[in-house]
């Protein structure tokens, strides 16, 4: 008997025996036309820099926000720690050698890389050479096989977050290099699942954020994740006792606050909204002394980062135990599936460390891919529209600040800091709110890598009751 649009869809039952084997939905070996447009565009950007100066700083002024006078600044600030504590002096305290007079605020094992030249001839070498190594990584990557699953994933690569990261020659393209060979160990033998953990571990002592991609090791049997995990611990441990004054030093020098709509991190819409207060409140014409002194006490902020991550967690607790997730993750291959969970783990990571700047919405690169294949591929409606929002909403987050701009403009405004016309901070409160939704399904992800941590697990799991495919 025909069913009608208005009643019910009864569940499919997949059971190990009925349910398809993963298919490949990304592409396999390494990808060049993304990184060939990459190294066209990084090309004629250099010659730019060295005939048009004013051209170059047009370009880069409309694609990202305001370039700084010299490229590479983030890279040359590391160089420069290494070199004055070479001259005995205390970079903890204030860096000379930078061009900003910047304390240290980095791990203390980048200063005792005295191998790296740090003379100003060098800069350039170095920072072209960090953004080819970002641009081969990313023809590494699985890639979607459709043009216009192509045309997304550049649209990621080639957003103002990575413009920004290159610009800057910021090291977190080196942990995103770290990333992609850390998931192209990992899907191969047992010796090299070991160098891709090492990979991981080396990125989270020099940048600490990347320690959250070790969670993929629970991927491995028990037999592997105990010696593999103690080893790490110790590891981590004599780290710790190595440097733990300096670690302090460091960490009194790292920033903790950016200007509203210039940060991002968990607490960027709770800090941005409390700052607001007084004037939304003043327009229904509410006055009292704590919401006027919101901005300074930041209680209301508090309250709200509260309710934020009760929500996103909760809500990600659901989807990760949905049996349509389960049913959409089982169609991908082990590496489109790991590349996922690696992109996962550093996005979620660096929102839930503290506020950056939106140079780190490049790692949503990597787990792009793998939310487009499943938005197509997810074998009922409600999970591919899961899927699909969330991808949507990377690709709006990595170009917000055009998008911004170029509304805000028409209205007269400036787009940041948060100032200006209504439109502009709406603009913002959506990027803000599009942000905690791609937050929400990535940590489904993990919470579903935790429930599963055992493959033996996985495999006794395999009989799911899922929605068909037009639930």
């Amino acid at each position: 008997m025909e069913q009608t649009i208005d009643q019910p869809v009864p569940p499919t039952t997949i059971t190990a025996a009925a349910r398809p084997e993963p298919v490949t939905l990304l592409t396999t070996g390494f990808q060049p036309a993304v990184t060939a447009v990459g190294f066209a565009v990084l090309a004629l950007l250099a010659w730019l820099h060295q005939t048009a100066l004013w051209l170059y700083d047009a370009i880069l002024d409309a694609w990202m926000y305001q370039p700084f006078r010299f490229p590479f600044l983030d890279m040359r600030f590391v160089l420069a720690g290494i070199e004055c504590r070479l001259r005995g002096i205390d970079v903890y305290q204030h860096d000379p050698c930078d061009y900003l007079d910047r304390a240290h605020n980095y791990s203390p094992l980048w200063l005792r890389f005295t191998f790296l030249p740090t003379g100003a001839d060098w800069f350039n070498t170095l920072g072209i050479g960090l953004a080819g190594c970002f641009l081969l990584a990313v023809g590494f990557l699985p890639q979607p096989k459709d043009l216009t699953g192509r045309a997304l994933f550049a649209a990621g690569v080639f957003s103002y977050s990575s413009l920004y990261a290159l610009e800057r020659g910021n090291l977190d393209l080196l942990m995103f290099v770290f990333a992609v060979l850390a998931g192209m160990c990992l899907n191969r033998s047992a010796p090299m699942r070991l160098i891709g953990y090492a990979l991981m571990l080396l990125a989270g002592l020099l940048k600490f954020y990347p320690m959250a991609m070790l969670i993929v090791l629970l991927q491995e049997k028990w037999r592997v994740i105990l010696p593999v995990g103690a080893a790490i611990g110790a590891l981590l441990l004599g780290f710790f006792l190595r440097f733990r004054e300096e670690l302090h030093l460091m960490a009194v020098n790292l920033p903790t606050d950016f200007p509203s709509g210039a940060g991002w991190g968990a607490k960027s819409l709770a800090r941005g909204l409390s700052d607001r207060l007084p004037e939304i409140a003043g327009a229904f014409g509410w006055h009292t002394a704590w919401i006027d002194a919101a901005p300074e006490t930041h209680l209301p902020a508090y309250g709200m980062l509260a309710i934020c991550l009760a929500i996103a967690f909760l809500t990600a607790a659901r989807l990760a135990h949905r049996p349509g997730l389960e049913a959409a993750l089982g169609m991908l291959t082990s590496r489109e599936h790991l590349f996922l969970l690696i992109g996962a783990a550093l996005v979620v990571g660096c929102f839930l460390a503290g506020q950056s700047l939106s140079y780190r919405f490049t790692f949503m690169v990597i787990a792009l891919p793998g939310l487009l294949a499943l938005a197509k591929a997810a074998p009922d409606r409600g999970t591919r529209r899961i899927f699909g929002t969330a991808a949507a909403a990377m690709l709006l987050v990595l170009w917000q600040m055009p998008i911004r701009r170029a509304v805000t403009g028409l209205s007269g405004g400036w787009a940041m800091p948060l100032s200006g016309p209504l439109i502009n901070h709406v603009l913002w409160a959506a990027a803000e709110l599009l942000s905690w939704w791609v937050i929400t399904v990535l940590v489904a992800l993990l919470l579903n890598l935790v429930a599963s941590a055992d493959p033996a697990r996985r495999r006794a799991m395999m009989t799911a009751t899922v929605p068909s495919a037009e639930g």
